[in-house]
Formats: C-alpha cells, structure tokens, sequence
C-alpha cells in the first residue's frame, strides 16, 4: 500500500512540474524574445494591410488560367426576311458558330505574362510583410527601453531618496549646507520628469504596434524583462549575396522583369495571323417544283478566317514600346539594388557599432563606474568628498547603465532592419545561430 502511494506522490510531483512550466508568464532564461515572437504571429494573421496584399495577389494568380483559355465561340443566327428562292427550297434562316484560335504560342505567352504578374505581387505581399516585421520588432524594442528606462532610473530615484534623507539629517544637526539641501531636491526633481517623460511615451508605443496588429488601442503590451546581448559578429559579403537573391523588391522587379519579356516575344507573334474556325447551318423549305432531288435538303458550311496583320507600323511600334519598357525595368532594378545595398552597409555599421559600445559599456566602463561610485558614495557618507562629485559620478553610472540598454535596443532594431533588408532570418545567414 505504502508502494502505490508513493508512487502517486511522485505522479503529482510531476505533473504539478509539467504545469508550472504552462504556466503564464513562465518564461525560460535567456528567451528574451517569446512576447516578440508571439506579436509577430499576431501581425501576421490580423493585419489587415497584409491580407490585402495577399488577397491582392490571390485574385492575380486567378487570371493565369483566364487568359490561357480560348476565347468564347461567337454564335451567330439570321432570319431571311425576303426569301432567298433556290432549286432545291425557300431558304428561311441560318446559324453558325465561329472559334476563334490565336497564333500558335500566344496563349501560353499571355499565361507567362500572367503568372510573372501575380509573382509579382506575391513578393509585393512578401515586402509589406517584411515590413510589417520590422515595425513591430521596432516598436517592440523601443517599448521595452522605455520601461527599462523607467525601471534604472527608479532604482536612482530611491538611491538619491536615501541620499536626500542623510542631507536633511545632516542639515538639522548643522552638519550640512543649505546649498546641498537644494541640489538634492533638484537631483530628484529631474529623475522625477525623466521618469514621467518616459511614462508619457509608453502610451504611444502601445497604440501604434496594437494598430499594426490590430487590436484594441489599449491592450497591454508585454515585454520581456531583459533581452541578452547579441553575441556573435556578421558577414557583409553573406548578407550582400543574400539581399541580391532574397529581397522581396528586387526578386518583384525580376519577376516583373519577366512578364516584359514575354509580353515582347507576344508582341512578335502579332506578325502572324490569328485563325477562325466555324460553320453554318441552313435551314431549307421544300421545293415548290415536284420531283426535284433533295428537295429542301440543308445545307452545312465549314469556314475559316483569319485576321490580316496588315498595320506593320502599329506592330512594330508596340514591339518598340516593350522593349523599352523592359530596358526600364532592368534599370529601375539596378538603381534598386544600389540603394538598398547602401542601406544594408549603413544598418550594419550601425549593428556593429552597437555591439562595440554595448561590450564597452557592459566589460569595462560600467564595472569602473561602479566601483567608483561606491567608493565616492562611502567616502560622502562621512564627509569626505563634496555633493558635486557624489552627485556627477552617479550620472555618470546612470547615464552609462541607460547608454548600455539603448545600445542593446539599437543593435536588435539594426537586426531587425538587415532582416528586412536581406530578405532572410539571420539564422539561416549565420549557421549556428538560434
């Protein structure tokens, strides 16, 4: 007996283990960017600017089969209203029906034409995507360095509380200066708008990344307490061959690029005659002259027709007219890559620079700035160094402990921008990376 519960207790040990790790909030060291993951999956299902563009490019893949297919059949139908009198009968009226059948070549050209068309448009979803992406890693990131902001510099506010305390303790006994008294209070005064400069800003923040993912403007926005540092270095030469390959508005062009060049071997074709099948159908009266052999028998015609391409100017001028609108393309895309080429090499000095003052900042300076703050703050407790210098080497650390968060915040929106930029998730860039 005293087996079996033993044995239940350890079930319900782990089960009530298994479910404190689904727990909300519940949140596993080092994953700085579950909420962020979470608010791109939002984005991506509700914003409505992106289903736009999807549905944009549903409806273009719809003409594909459209423009493959044989024109409609054109049925025709003639009433005799004056008899028309012949051996054999009274003929009284007539059917037919003609087919028309382009050039051989000309409707797989014009579903080519098509299909580049709505490729187009995929990598156009593809872009606004990416976009959408960016703006919400942004938005999320600057939401998390006001909050950390306002977080460093309540830990100030209550050091210089205490601080303030010890002044006005010192200044009831005649052990302080009235001036000391007065630089406190301003210190303070400071961190207070500081403070509430930042609590103003967070509103903002919260609306325009719950508008992107379309909810209401007041849900709460949740962020991670911390975000780690990014801790591995990137390949201009990588990124550069992924942006050629992978950007959604160069491979838009490509695609569009495409669609030109069929539509100039299409205009080509226009050289040839588009041909028309058909048949009529008579319907006959029987003859008025006894005796007479197929009497009333209707008649059946088989006809073919074809469109003479006889205006060779208007031909060749629509030739001209793709071509040189494909010479455009191929120009408009390489005034493309060349800027988008010095965007990446700007972000990334940006992302490097970042890392640079975030080791700075993190290895060395910090580290000194605490260490001297906590040997000026003992040294003021007993009256050895001035308020000033007390005072300047806690902004000192202040400042620095910001400058490293902003630093932190700076490096992931650059990442978040190359992203956009190349067209591909840095993990699949940088092997190795989670």
């Amino acid at each position: 007996m005293d087996k079996y519960i033993r044995i239940n207790i350890k079930v319900l040990i782990i089960f009530l283990l298994i479910m404190v790790n689904f727990l909300p909030g519940n949140t596993k060291k080092g994953n700085s960017i579950s909420y962020l993951q979470n608010y791109l999956r939002i984005a991506s299902e509700n914003n409505p600017g992106l289903k736009a563009a999807f549905y944009e490019w549903k409806a273009e893949l719809e003409r594909v089969l459209q423009v493959k297919s044989l024109p409609d059949p054109n049925f025709n139908f003639a009433y005799f209203i004056s008899e028309v009198e012949t051996k054999v009968g009274a003929q009284r009226m007539k059917v037919g029906l003609m087919q028309k059948f382009p050039w051989f070549g000309k409707l797989k050209l014009k579903g080519k034409i098509a299909f580049e068309r709505s490729q187009a448009l995929k990598n156009s979803f593809e872009k606004l995507k990416t976009e959408i992406f960016y703006k919400v890693k942004k938005l999320y990131y600057d939401y998390y360095f006001a909050s950390k902001s306002i977080e460093i510099l309540k830990e100030n506010l209550l050091l210089m509380n205490s601080v303030s305390k010890q002044i006005r303790t010192s200044y009831s006994t005649g052990t302080a200066s009235y001036l000391n008294l007065i630089r406190i209070q301003i210190e303070l005064e400071k961190l207070f708008d500081r403070i509430k400069s930042l609590g103003n800003k967070l509103p903002s923040i919260r609306v325009a990344l719950n508008l992107i993912l379309d909810r209401p403007i007041t849900e709460e926005i949740n962020i991670n307490s911390n975000i780690n540092e990014i801790g591995f270095n990137l390949d201009s030469s990588k990124l550069l061959n992924q942006l050629r390959i992978h950007n959604p508005e160069l491979k838009q062009i490509d695609h569009l690029a495409k669609s030109n060049k069929a539509n100039v071997k299409l205009k080509k074709k226009n050289y040839y005659p588009d041909i028309s099948i058909g048949a009529d159908y008579i319907f006959t009266d029987d003859s008025i002259v006894p005796g007479i052999i197929d009497s009333g028998k209707d008649p059946f015609l088989l006809k073919v027709g074809l469109n003479l391409p006889l205006r060779l100017k208007k031909i060749n001028s629509s030739i001209r007219e793709a071509k040189l609108k494909l010479e455009a393309i191929k120009y408009k895309r390489a005034d493309k890559e060349n800027k988008l080429i010095s965007d990446l090499e700007t972000t990334l000095f940006h992302f490097n620079d970042s890392i640079r003052i975030v080791n700075l900042y993190k290895d060395s300076l910090i580290p000194k700035a605490k260490q001297a703050f906590e040997v000026l703050k003992a040294a003021f407790s007993t009256g050895k160094v001035s308020f000033i210098d007390f005072v300047d080497i806690q902004r000192t650390l202040l400042d620095f402990e910001l400058l490293l968060e902003r630093s932190k915040t700076k490096s992931y929106q650059s990442l978040a921008l190359i992203e956009r930029l190349t067209g591909t998730k840095i993990k699949n860039i940088n092997n190795g990376i989670n």
